[in-house]
């Protein structure tokens, strides 16, 4: 998907401390599955004995970016190690006392779909609490209770996103030494259910998410240059829609960028995280999505840069494209310091039509080379996508990010397709005349113009 995804691997090991988190868990009790509480609920009433305080450190430094390590002593209190990045660890920094009535803490990183690394930890009565990270090696003040029933459980494991799906995951092993998978739904709850992942761990002494231990080879670049490339684009979000459509888009494999609307950055980043998270690509579509002809060179930046910081805010790297509301464009638009991608194949899926329609029109129009505007905030356009996928691919074509269809982007330049692309430096593209749409047989489809309204999410 133009980026590697986690793979979690378990590795057994004979550790003298307890399994995931130092502390010694029953194991006579039944192997009886935890109870998952339908939504969080904040912590009033509990024993301060096994309430951890949470302590002010004096470094702002983050967590992100560089492998950090938590440790828990005999008194109970946590201590951060910040990785160096480079194989090594600075000296401890104490974040939080009265954590040894816990008798399991395991880290899970982002579990809450704000961006920032949290901490899982299972108490005494078998309570599982979440502590949400800042994003600057300190806790939120409270916590969340996640569930109860976790006594039963000899050990809880931290791995990432085991299934896939784009969200922080927990493995548990119970009592007859089966491994199940609980996930997580990306906004610190888990999803109903959960999923036996094999059996026979009794044996082991130690299990330990690990991240991509043996990660395969990377695959072979694809060359468009002869390949039948064709490069899926989604307008306007996140949106309600959003999640759903990634949902097929992680299962069938597919790569796509999603050129968003900072103000619905704004309004669902856990959605533009997640997206980033899975290995799509994040890119601007100006933050209140204005006609940028209207607007100074001045307006424009501003309108760009808003966006690049609310994808920052929201744990999302800044955009490298930029796709101008309407596709309209001027010669300021060109000065903003990114390459502009329009679009050469065009459903008008905002405009009523049914998923059928979408389908039918993007592949009786796709050629290879074809950059293919959708957006996710239509409900027949997700529904459209796994057709539109399999139609694609079974006539052949290769579905890639647009930065894969055209390597080499400089800013400035004008991207309709492969095949079609004004360089920047020059002003072919300022003509009075507008570029067209045409069918694979030459067929004018009309003008590239997006007409669809963006109407802000309240």
């Amino acid at each position: 998907m133009g980026k590697s995804r986690v793979r979690a691997v378990l590795l057994s090991a004979a550790l003298t401390m307890a399994t995931v988190g130092g502390g010694s868990v029953a194991t006579g009790a039944p192997a009886t599955a935890p109870i998952l509480t339908a939504g969080p609920t904040s912590e009033r009433s509990v024993s301060s004995s096994v309430l951890p305080q949470l302590a002010v450190p004096t470094f702002t430094s983050p967590f992100v970016g560089r492998v950090d390590l938590l440790g828990r002593d005999p008194a109970g209190r946590l201590f951060l190690y910040k990785g160096t990045g480079t194989g090594g660890l600075e000296d401890p920094t104490q974040v939080g006392t009265g954590w040894g009535g816990m008798t399991a803490l395991i880290g899970v990183g982002d579990f809450s779909g704000d961006g920032y690394v949290d901490l899982l930890a299972r108490d005494t009565a078998g309570l599982l609490w979440m502590y949400r990270g800042n994003g600057s090696g300190r806790f939120i003040s409270g916590r969340t209770q996640i569930g109860h029933g976790w006594g039963g459980m000899t050990a809880l494991i931290g791995v990432g996103d085991f299934s896939g799906d784009g969200y922080v995951d927990l493995l548990a092993r119970d009592t007859a030494g089966l491994l199940w998978m609980y996930r997580g739904n990306g906004s610190g709850r888990f999803i109903s259910g959960r999923t036996q992942v094999s059996g026979g761990w009794e044996a082991m002494t130690g299990l330990v998410g690990v991240g991509d231990f043996d990660p395969p080879s990377a695959p072979a670049p694809v060359n468009c240059a002869v390949r039948a490339c064709v490069a899926l684009t989604f307008d306007d979000g996140p949106s309600a829609y959003t999640n759903r459509l990634l949902d097929s888009l992680i299962a069938m494999q597919v790569p796509a960028a999603f050129f968003v609307v900072g103000q619905q950055v704004q309004a669902r980043p856990s959605t533009v995280l997640r997206a980033h998270q899975a290995g799509f690509d994040i890119e601007n579509h100006t933050y209140s999505h204005p006609r940028l002809t209207t607007l100074s060179l001045s307006g424009q930046q501003a309108e760009v840069r808003r966006v690049d910081d609310a994808l920052v805010a929201a744990g999302v790297p800044r955009s490298t494209l930029l796709r101008p509301p309407y596709g309209s464009w001027n010669s300021s638009t060109r000065q903003l310091g990114k390459p502009l991608i329009l679009w050469s194949v065009d459903p008008r899926d905002w405009d009523g039509r049914t998923a059928s329609q979408i389908r039918s029109h993007v592949v009786a129009n796709t050629v290879a080379g074809s950059i293919v505007l959708m957006h996710d905030t239509v409900a027949a356009t997700v529904d459209a996508v796994p057709g539109i996928v399999s139609d694609l691919r079974a006539r052949g074509f290769t579905l890639v990010t647009v930065e894969t269809l055209i390597p080499n982007l400089q800013p400035g330049d004008v991207v309709y397709s492969r095949t079609n692309i004004v360089r920047a430096g020059s002003v072919a593209a300022l003509s009075e005349e507008p570029e067209l749409l045409r069918a694979p047989d030459g067929t004018v489809l009309g003008e590239v113009v997006d007409e669809a309204r963006f109407v802000p999410e309240k």
